[in-house]
Order: C-alpha cells, then structure tokens, then sequence
C-alpha cells in the first residue's frame, strides 16, 4: 500500500480524533527527551538513530505508548512492517481507543498483504472515528485487493459522501465499476477525477482503455491517450492502447509508430509485437509479421491468438507443417478465431 494511502511518514502523523496525543508533562522528563530526540531524528530521515532514541524512551518509560506508536511510524517507514504491528499492538494495548495505531497497523498489514486484518483495524478506526473519508477509502482498497469489488465501491461511495473533491478516490471508484462491466459509470467517475485534477494521467489513460474495450469510441480514446501521453510519455501502455485504438479507425502506420514506442519503452511488451506482426501481415510483408509474432511468442508463449496468426501468416508463405502446428497450438491453449 503506498504511502499517500497511509500516511505514516515524512513524519507527519495523520491525526483521526480531535485534540492531541496525551501529553508528556507527567512522564518522566528523561523519556520525553528521548522520545523528542528520536522524532527529530525522524524528521531529518535518520530513522536508526530515531529508533535507537524510541527504545530510550521505552527503557525509561515501558507504559508509554506515544513511544511504542511513534517506533512503529518508523519500522513502516523502513519497510519492517513485522516490528511496526508488534509496536503498534502495545500501543493498542496500552491505549484500546488508539484510533491512530489501529490505522498505522493497518498500513502494515497492508502492505505485508494480510487484508482481512487490516479491515479488521480499520473497522475499529471506523467505530471510533466515523467520519474521516480516507479511512473508508482505504478500506476501500482493501477489499478491492482481495476481490470484493462491490464492498470496495460502497466504501469509496461513503468515503467520496464525505468528502467529494479527491480525484484519486473517484479514479479507485471508475477501476472498481470497471471490473464489473459498468463502463458508464466508469467513465463518469474518471471524468470527475480529471475535473478535479486535469494532471491525472492514470485517469485520462483508463478512460480511454474503457472507450477502446467496452464503448468502441476510438476517437474519444485517442484524445484520452493523446492527454496521458503528455502527461506521463513514458507509460508504455498508454502507446499500446493508443495504437489499438488506431488500428480499429485503420490508421496503421501511426499505430505501427505506436507500438513501436510501447516495445522501446517496454522490450517485455508481447502485445504490442503482437500488434506489429499483425500490421505487417496486414499489409503482406509477411517475412517481417514472423520476426514480430516470434518475439510476441517468446515473451508469451500462452498467447494463442498470437499462434494463430502466426499460423495464418506460415500458411500464407506455404509453410503448411508449421501452419499446422501453430493452430493446434492455439487450440490447445484454447484461443477460438472471432
């Protein structure tokens, strides 16, 4: 899970309930020096010697849980996120109410993909704190990671009910409507997402990806393309998609140019090889579809329409045993000719 989803670091603590963090007055004068030497620490990045001042405090303090959540705030920052729930936990245990700890916890178990446990913590962040869009959100996201695409869209429902002028959260929505075949309301969510940040190049590129895909309106893909790409031109698959798009309105030397930029920027791309071999067998230059389809099979030897062109283009330079071979090969893999 990234960072912009949990904010953990950078050392600016997301606060989820009203006021402040128990204050330190009656803790021992030693611990809260040490516990303000490691977020110093904390802030200039050094997270060694931050946690090297936590344990400090700790030692001086083992009741004190601003120790324990802070200590965590930096093991999730390091990527140690086995050590970020263990402190988290006796933050928790110390402080049952610990709105902020059960939220951090989660990013851990975010990122170390146990979701069910992560809901869990932000279940309880929900129970103490209501309101506070980005915790929906992320449960949101959650349940999207593990397949439960109509609870995801209920919860960015309520995290954009709450606060409906984040983009990023109407994009999550449009992938969500996506994946159950709701094009419309997918391209509606990515429209708002783009009204609320024409920078989104991830939002003008899957809006044209559902216009290529469900819709059939190429024009109005390619414009999408056209804004990602300058956006972001190093997306390959903005180039992929784009000289798909082309190759449906026929344009086939500017899809060829696509394509070909989607193989510089991704040498691993087998569609787009794929897209190149099938031009040239548009255009008869047989010889050169194989060089492609070869690669295209190379790198995805699971891809059975790329047998069966393949197989089309051996048939057409006489190659019949290999044309055979080719279509039995794509059946097998269970590709059927549309």
């Amino acid at each position: 899970m990234s960072r912009r989803r949990f904010r953990t670091a950078a050392w600016v603590v997301v606060v989820l309930v009203a006021g402040v963090r128990p204050s330190l007055a009656a803790q021992a004068e030693s611990a809260a020096d040490a516990l303000r030497r490691g977020d110093e620490a904390a802030e200039k990045g050094n997270f060694e010697a931050a946690i090297d001042a936590y344990n400090a405090a700790i030692r001086l303090d083992p009741k004190g849980a601003p120790a324990y959540f802070h200590r965590g705030l930096a093991y999730n920052t390091r990527g140690e996120f086995d050590k970020a729930i263990a402190d988290f936990s006796q933050a928790i245990q110390i402080n049952p109410r610990d709105a902020e700890a059960y939220y951090n916890r989660a990013f851990a178990y975010g990122n170390k993909r146990d979701y069910d446990k992560g809901i869990a913590d932000l279940d309880k962040v929900i129970q103490f704190t209501p309101k506070i869009p980005e915790v929906f959100y992320n449960r949101g996201l959650m349940y999207g990671k593990k397949g439960e695409t109509a609870k995801s869209i209920a919860d960015f429902d309520r995290s954009i009910g709450l606060y409906a002028k984040d983009g990023e959260v109407f994009r999550s929505r449009a992938l969500a409507h996506v994946i159950l075949g709701n094009a419309k309301q997918a391209i509606a969510d990515f429209t708002q997402a783009i009204r609320l940040n024409p920078k989104d190049a991830a939002a003008y590129h899957h809006r044209g990806v559902t216009y290529v895909i469900y819709e059939e309106q190429f024009d109005k893909a390619i414009a999408d393309f056209d804004a990602a790409i300058r956006l972001n031109p190093k997306n390959d698959a903005s180039f992929h998609f784009r000289g798909v798009a082309y190759i449906a309105t026929k344009k086939y030397e500017t899809a060829f140019n696509d394509f070909t930029e989607a193989v510089r920027l991704n040498p691993k791309d087998a569609k787009s090889h794929y897209y190149r071999g099938n031009i040239f067998a548009v255009v008869e230059a047989y010889d050169k579809a194989l060089v492609e389809l070869d690669e295209a099979i190379r790198l995805d030897p699971k891809d059975g329409a790329a047998y069966h062109l393949r197989s089309q283009v051996h048939g057409k330079l006489g190659n019949k045993t290999k044309a055979d071979a080719d279509s039995a090969q794509a059946k097998k893999l269970g590709y059927k000719p549309q």
